[in-house]
C-alpha cells in the first residue's frame, strides 16, 4: 500500500490533497507537527534544540541531511502545507 511507504504519524499530507473539514479538529501544534513532518520525510535539518528537531529527532525513521528539500515537495504535499499553514495562523 502507499500508505506504508510514507513514515510518520500522517502520511497523508504527502499523498492526497487534504480536505480543510478534515484538518479542523487538529490543534495548532498537531498541525505544525504535520505539516513539518513533510518536510522531515525529506530528512530537512530543522533547527538545533528547536522543538522541531527535538521531536523528529526522536523518530526513528528521521535523520537530518537538506537544509532545502523544497526541489523534492510535489504539488500535492505543496498544496498540503499551505492549507494547514493557513488553519495555523488562524
Amino acid at each position: 500500500k502507499v500508505i506504508d511507504y510514507f513514515e510518520g504519524d500522517f502520511p497523508q499530507a504527502s499523498f492526497r490533497k487534504l480536505k480543510n473539514d478534515e484538518l479542523q479538529g487538529y490543534s495548532k501544534d498537531i498541525l505544525r507537527k504535520m505539516r513539518n513532518e513533510i518536510f522531515a520525510r525529506y530528512y530537512y535539518v530543522f533547527e538545533y534544540g528547536g522543538e522541531m528537531h527535538n521531536y523528529f529527532s526522536k523518530k526513528e525513521w528521521y535523520r537530518g541531511e537538506h537544509r532545502d528539500v523544497s526541489k523534492y515537495l510535489t504539488p500535492v504535499e505543496k498544496y498540503n502545507i499551505q492549507i494547514i499553514q493557513k488553519l495555523e495562523n488562524l
